[in-house]
C-alpha cells in the first residue's frame, strides 16, 4: 500500500481504498453520496463467493462526509474510520441512511454477510429516514468502535434496527464497543433506540449516552 496526505487521504492497495480518491469532499457541506458507492462498488466488483477476505474502504479524519442517499455495502466489505466521536463522520441528511440488506441488489440467497464498521461515527441528526442504521437479512456483520448520533426528530423507527426477513433470521451480528447517543424519537419507545427483531445479536459494551 501506498499511503499520503494527513489522516492518511490517498490510499492505494489492491485489497483497499479511500473515499477520497473516488472525488469524496470530506467537508460536511458537499453531496459524497457517490464518491462513497463508487468506493464501496469498486470492492464489490472484484469480491467472489469464494473470498473470505474484506476490502477496505477508508474514511480519513478529521473530516465529515455528507450522504443524501442510501449507501449499500457489498459483502465482504470493510469500511474503516479512525477514531470515535467525530473522528471519521458520515454524516445522513434529510432520508439517508445506511443500510445493509439482503433483499438488495448486493444479496446472494437472500443475505448479505461479512461486512464491518469500525471507528466511524454516524451522525443521523438530521436525517429523517424511519430507520438511521438498517441491518436486513444479514450474517457475519461487525459494529466496533463506532458512535451513532440521533435526535428528537430523526430515526423514528430506531436508530439502529436489525431484523430478518422472509429468508430467515439475521445471525451473528455483534456489537462491539458501540454507543448510541442523542434523543431520538425512537428511544422513548426502544432500549437504547436499538431495535432488534428476528435476529441473534451478540451485544459487548452497548452504550445509550
Amino acid at each position: 500500500c501506498t499511503a499520503n496526505g494527513p489522516g492518511n487521504v490517498l490510499i492505494t492497495c489492491s485489497d483497499s481504498t479511500s473515499v477520497m480518491i473516488y472525488g469524496a469532499y470530506g467537508d460536511g457541506t458537499h453531496d459524497d453520496t457517490t464518491a462513497i458507492q463508487n468506493a464501496l462498488d469498486a470492492g464489490g466488483a472484484i469480491q467472489t463467493p469464494s473470498v473470505n477476505a474484506h476490502f477496505v474502504v477508508f474514511f480519513p479524519c478529521p473530516y465529515t462526509y455528507l450522504i443524501t442517499g442510501t449507501l449499500h455495502i457489498p459483502n465482504y466489505t470493510k469500511l474503516q474510520g479512525c477514531g470515535q466521536n467525530f473522528g471519521s463522520t458520515i454524516k445522513l441528511a434529510q432520508s439517508a441512511s445506511l443500510t445493509i440488506d439482503g433483499s438488495s441488489t448486493y444479496g446472494r440467497g437472500g443475505f448479505q454477510f461479512g461486512i464491518q464498521l469500525v471507528d466511524l461515527t454516524i451522525d443521523a441528526t438530521a436525517s429523517t429516514a424511519a430507520n438511521c442504521v438498517y441491518l436486513n437479512s444479514v450474517y457475519d456483520i461487525v459494529l466496533r468502535d463506532d458512535w451513532l448520533y440521533s435526535s428528537s426528530t430523526s430515526c423514528s423507527a430506531a436508530a439502529l434496527t436489525i431484523q430478518g426477513g422472509s429468508v430467515g433470521a439475521s445471525n451473528n451480528i455483534a456489537l462491539d464497543n458501540v454507543v448510541i447517543a442523542g434523543n431520538s424519537a425512537s428511544f422513548s419507545a426502544l432500549p437504547l433506540g436499538l431495535l432488534v427483531s428476528n435476529a441473534s445479536v451478540k451485544a459487548d459494551h452497548l452504550a445509550c449516552q
